[in-house]
């Protein structure tokens, strides 16, 4: 078996994944909720929440108590917060999954979320943003993100901004715990060596299933209507929307003019599919053998013929309502480079819009995935999140690792050139820029028409 689901008593989901051979095991708290739905004076918020837990519990009054208890079994803690989800993850020698379920639990169910704590994290919060935006990369996705989704929640960045983390106060904290902390909204995946399925279940219910969320309270009713309001609200206008909608301006290119950077940074974008829509595979094929890795075309053409960039990617996101086709890159600041470089990608693309895949690219693509496969087998930290997104996004299938190879082998080649033509469109492309030097208008509007 590869995999178990199941229920605690309060309706908090689990699976679990059993692998006797590994010595390892990671257990993650994936909750349902990021910067997606936010209001927009609070933005920021499940990112800020993310940095309060492990500050302190009434078992472990400090995060000194429970850093040392993780440092006493060796294990590896993190989080991260993204537009849909929050994650709380560790992983550690199996023979201490006990201990640590016990820490996570008390982490998760019992945090102070004390006045000092939160002040503290404020000037954490925000040094971390400083640090984000003097990041080419970050400011250029921001605003990629910003533009590209337009008015839509997902729009808005991850971590918020310092004016709006400056104003948040515990009664907002509470809100939005009390809205997306509970049990219906969670699931825990734990991957890894363990004594047996019933055994972890049992564990997991003593200590998860009776104080989960109960302590909670709105603290603030407002915040937590306008959180339920602008949520359903926008579930309702995002239910309509089909997989190749984006509200992207009618103007091709955004450009941030930047001057105190070494190189130009670029995004371009077209519409991609939805995490459940099956489409998102083809996607995946697409953006492998246009910019996966260094055998890739548009790395062999644009770097190793070319010389025009140090490095060239694409790939597809998924998220619950829409989804993004992007190719990435950086190149120096001359107007011929970076017209250069976007000739020759347009030039890639249409070849792939009009021809046929090769078949040793096709297998290449395959062999990769299989032999990933393989290597994401022993790594558990990898298969608790494999198994576990899937649960917290309501897969209607919950395919092991061997299943989703299978399932990109199912692609044609005759599919990923009818999937090109789909994804391909110029008229709904949109390129971002992050560069002292802007390129006349009229150069990407010859770009676009000539498809």
């Amino acid at each position: 078996m590869d995999f178990k689901t199941a229920q605690l008593s309060n309706g908090l989901k689990i699976i679990m994944n059993k692998n006797p051979k590994q010595t390892t095991v990671t257990i993650a708290v994936l909750v349902n909720t990021g910067s997606n739905w936010e209001t927009p004076n609070i933005n920021g918020i499940a990112h800020f929440l993310e940095h309060l837990f492990f500050k302190g519990t009434t078992k472990r009054s400090t995060q000194r108590d429970i850093a040392l208890e993780f440092n006493q079994y060796g294990a590896e803690s993190n989080a991260f917060t993204n537009r849909e989800m929050t994650c709380y993850h560790i992983k550690v020698n199996s023979d201490h999954l006990n201990e640590i379920i016990d820490i996570l639990s008390d982490v998760m169910t019992n945090s102070l979320y004390r006045q000092k704590d939160i002040d503290m994290e404020k000037n954490v919060v925000n040094n971390e943003l400083s640090q984000r935006m003097s990041n080419p990369d970050y400011m250029i996705s921001t605003k990629f993100n910003q533009d590209y989704f337009n008015n839509l929640p997902i729009a808005k960045p991850v971590a918020g901004s310092p004016t709006i983390i400056n104003n948040l106060n515990r009664e907002h904290l509470m809100a939005f715990l009390s809205k997306f902390y509970k049990p219906d909204n969670v699931v825990i995946s734990v991957s890894g060596k363990f004594e047996s399925y019933s055994t972890l279940q049992k564990h997991l219910e003593q200590c998860f299933s009776t104080s989960f969320h109960n302590h909670l309270k709105h603290m603030n009713p407002t915040t937590f209507n306008n959180l339920e309001t602008y949520q359903n609200e926008w579930i309702n206008v995002m239910d309509l929307i089909p997989y190749s909608f984006t509200q992207i301006p009618s103007k091709i290119n955004r450009h941030v003019p930047r001057n105190d950077i070494e190189h130009t940074f670029v995004i371009i974008g077209f519409p991609g599919f939805k995490y459940l829509d099956d489409q998102k595979y083809k996607s995946s094929f697409l953006s492998m053998i246009l910019g996966g890795g260094m055998s890739s075309r548009l790395f062999e053409n644009i770097r190793s013929n070319h010389g025009l960039v140090y490095s060239i990617n694409s790939g597809h996101t998924a998220y619950d309502y829409t989804g993004v086709f992007t190719i990435n890159y950086s190149c120096n600041h001359s107007n011929k480079t970076q017209m250069s470089v976007l000739e020759l990608i347009k030039s890639e693309i249409e070849k792939m819009k009009n021809e046929s895949v090769s078949e040793k690219e096709y297998q290449t693509v395959l062999d990769n995935l299989q032999n990933k496969s393989t290597m994401n087998l022993e790594n558990t930290f990898e298969t608790c999140l494999h198994y576990g997104i899937q649960y917290l996004k309501n897969s209607p299938k919950i395919r092991n690792y061997q299943q989703l190879v299978n399932k990109f082998k199912k692609i044609s080649i005759k599919d990923l050139q009818e999937h090109a033509h789909t994804t391909f469109d110029w008229t709904k492309c949109m390129i971002t820029t992050l560069s002292p030097n802007k390129l006349d208008h009229k150069f990407y509007e010859k770009l676009v028409s000539r498809s």
